[in-house]
């Protein structure tokens, strides 16, 4: 993962700790974007775009994209969701990235 702020950081170590890093691949198509990153499932069909750019301490913004129409894009967009908070997140991404329980760390972290 390229520089990017420390908010961001944490969230990725969160997620990946919680769920796996086999589960949760970045795909990073911000690379020069420090306040955002592309996270994806293990398949890299589904995509979540996750930033803090304008956004309060504890608020996120959630894009989520779906495998590709005949468009020639790698993703279509499927939903959005603004100023949520990391819990939010949490459900929206795992759900989207097609996660279950036994994809959770046993510790649960």
């Amino acid at each position: 993962m390229t520089a990017k702020k420390k908010r961001i950081e944490d969230v990725v170590k969160y997620l990946r700790m919680k769920y796996g890093a086999d589960n949760i691949l970045i795909n990073d198509h911000w690379e020069s974007d420090e306040t955002s990153i592309g996270l994806t499932d293990k398949s890299k069909k589904y995509l979540g775009y996750i930033s803090i750019f304008n956004r309060d301490q504890d608020k996120y913004y959630l894009g989520l994209e779906n495998p590709p129409t005949n468009d020639g894009l790698p993703y279509s967009p499927a939903d959005s969701f603004d100023n949520v908070t990391l819990m939010e997140l949490e459900s929206i991404l795992v759900t989207h990235l097609q996660l279950t329980k036994e994809h959770q760390h046993p510790r649960g972290f």
